[in-house]
């Protein structure tokens, strides 16, 4: 999966600014010298990472339409009239071009990092004025044109003027202090970020260079192939999951490291239609191997199309062409749970020895061809059940249906009777050819799985290409056989549907508490743990210092209460949706995830009311 991609390398990065702060990696006793840095060559202007604002002036335009659209204007108006008079109105400063701070791969090893901010100026004189504001004094160096030094207590930093920006060193990581290197122009480098974000984080991997690359990629992978070791008394079978799963980690970090140009998350308030955009931008190589996964992967439109439900409390689908890696991990993980089941019937004496011929194991087969076909199908979706409770339903296509039920049935009926699965019912209801089982959840389970409502359980069964999973209360198996139904008549009745994405998330928020809160109420016990934890005191215990600080406890707690207050005011009034979509670009990939209109409500709310209390005071 792409998100995963994405998580393993800033996990990588991650990686590389830690590791050099730990000598004994490189073998070496804390009374060693330091090692001599390799140093980058400076020939490149490109930063390896830059945080961007787009400029002061529409960040200062959408903080205060983010207060309008909550109904409190006056409370932008507050905070940026105490900015100004902070910072006298920012002297200096060109308020309508982006600025923000970069950081450059200043020694390939160990890895080091150069931070420099970088400031749109107007007038060089007023700036400098503006940055003495702090403890600092600037001052021009001698002979030295657009050259300054930022004097302060314990440390100076260099400063250079050129393209009507100031470059500024950052104290962090022991910067060169020669600050020679070549800076790069950021209205030209950032303009495609800047006209699409108003706050942004580059990642830009190929500045790294391929000596890094080599070095981070053969440290890790060494490091993993040594986790991959078969460990003391580990069973073979979860020996097998667990080196299957990690030798596609490392694949994937090849072509990471290899493939992959830039990488940018970005933030944009979208004040014509009251929304507010997370990008993930991943950037490929044209031709490359990741970039031909990435277009393959959404060829197969997802079969439980037609009865996703924008309305509903939450839907989720994902329909994937899987990645050869990942589908020889998920065909090695399952020859690997083979073997662990087979071993665990044989410990607990859980009926005859597993082999070839076993359901079990059939099942378990058709499961891998499933993977050999490599398309990734499934859905989740919120229904309510006749008494209003939430039930969860969830399917995903498989191969070889009936082989896998018969496995299923095999290895429920050996485990029927044994402990801690008291509650494991066989073939409680049947519908549409689907035999279902159901695993109702103990008082302690059911405090862990946090699902509201009472008698809880697991309903599941699977036909001849659709596995199936309900989550809720004894009425869960009506609401999956009306699933099943509904969707089998709606390929009986073909319409004309939009195309979803192929990864696609909606949570309507105040519909998703409405319906919690309705089960709880439903249920007494569940009512009074919600009273129970709901209730905030107005008081506080005995043993406090003195009443200043009971009354800030007490004001605290008010704040506490009244940010809740706001946030459900906003969810109500609608717009309180979040939607999280995958699609395809012509460089890459793209995850989007978009809020309503209610959270750009309730962020100027919640605000608003805390700064009430602390300016009455």
């Amino acid at each position: 999966m792409v998100a995963n991609k994405f998580r393993s390398l800033i996990l990588l990065l991650l990686l590389s600014v830690c590791v050099p702060q730990s000598r004994s990696v490189f073998g070496q006793d804390s009374e060693d010298p330091a090692p001599q840095r390799v140093r980058t060559a400076m020939s490149e202007t490109n930063p390896l990472a830059v945080v961007t604002l787009s400029s002061i002036r529409q960040a200062r335009e959408k903080f205060q339409t983010l207060f309008e659209i909550a109904g409190h204007p006056k409370t932008a108006n507050d905070i940026t009239t105490r900015i100004d008079q902070a910072t006298d109105n920012l002297f200096g400063i060109d308020q309508t071009l982006p600025g923000g701070v970069a950081v450059y791969l200043d020694s390939i090893f160990p890895p080091v990092f150069e931070f420099v901010a970088f400031v749109p100026i107007s007038d060089t004189d007023a700036f400098m004025q503006t940055l003495e504001l702090g403890p600092v004094v600037a001052s021009q160096v001698a002979g030295a044109a657009g050259r300054y030094e930022l004097v302060g207590p314990t440390q100076t930093s260099q400063v250079r003027v050129q393209n009507g920006y100031a470059f500024i060193q950052l104290p962090v990581m022991d910067p060169d202090q020669d600050f020679e290197r070549p800076l790069f122009e950021p209205v030209g480098l950032l303009r495609k970020h800047t006209n699409a974000f108003d706050l942004s984080l580059t990642l830009d991997v190929d500045s790294i260079p391929k000596a890094t690359r080599n070095l981070l990629l053969s440290f890790l992978t060494s490091t993993m192939s040594t986790l991959m070791q078969q460990r003391d008394e580990e069973a073979d079978g979860l020996y097998e999951i667990r080196r299957a799963w990690m030798q596609a980690d490392i694949d994937t970090l090849n072509l990471l490291l290899d493939e992959c140009r830039q990488m940018t998350i970005g933030l944009s308030v979208d004040t014509e239609r009251h929304l507010a955009n997370v990008d993930f931008l991943i950037d490929i190589r044209e031709g490359s191997t990741l970039l031909n996964e990435i277009f393959n992967s959404t060829a197969e439109p997802s079969y439980f199309a037609p009865i996703l439900n924008d309305n509903a409390a939450f839907s989720l689908s994902i329909s994937q062409i899987l990645s050869d890696r990942n589908r020889k991990r998920g065909i090695g993980v399952l020859e690997g749970v083979k073997k662990e089941l087979a071993r665990q019937v044989d410990v607990k004496n859980l009926g005859p020895e597993l082999d070839e011929t076993s359901p079990v194991v059939a099942g378990l087969t058709a499961l891998q061809d499933t993977f050999k076909k490599g398309h990734l199908d499934a859905f989740g979706q919120c229904y309510t059940d006749e008494d209003g409770n939430p039930v969860v339903i969830a399917s995903v296509r498989v191969r070889h249906g009936e082989t896998i039920a018969a496995g299923l049935n095999d290895i429920l009926s050996r485990l029927q009777g044994q402990h801690n699965l008291e509650t494991l019912r066989i073939n409680i209801a049947e519908h549409a050819g689907i035999r279902f089982h159901r695993i109702g959840f103990s008082e302690s389970e059911r405090g862990r799985v946090g699902f509201p409502g009472s008698n809880n359980g697991l309903v599941f069964g699977c036909g001849s290409r659709s596995f199936w999973l309900g989550l809720g209360g004894e009425q869960t198996i009506h609401v999956v056989s009306s699933v099943i139904d509904q969707l089998q008549a709606a390929y009986e009745q073909p319409a004309q549907r939009a195309h979803s994405s192929n990864i696609r998330l909606i949570v309507n928020i105040s519909q998703l508490i409405q319906l919690i809160e309705t089960a709880r109420v439903t249920n007494s016990a569940d009512a009074t743990v919600s009273d129970r934890t709901d209730k905030e005191p107005d008081t506080v215990t005995p043993g406090d210092r003195n009443s200043r600080q009971r009354n800030g406890r007490r004001q605290f707690s008010a704040t506490r209460r009244a940010r809740r207050t706001a946030w459900r005011k906003s969810f109500a009034e609608g717009g309180d949706r979040i939607r999280i979509d995958y699609h395809p670009t012509k460089n890459g990939v793209r995850f989007r995830v978009e809020f309503g209109e209610a959270f750009l409500k309730g962020i100027g709310r919640a605000i608003t009311v805390t700064r009430q209390p602390l300016d009455a005071g």
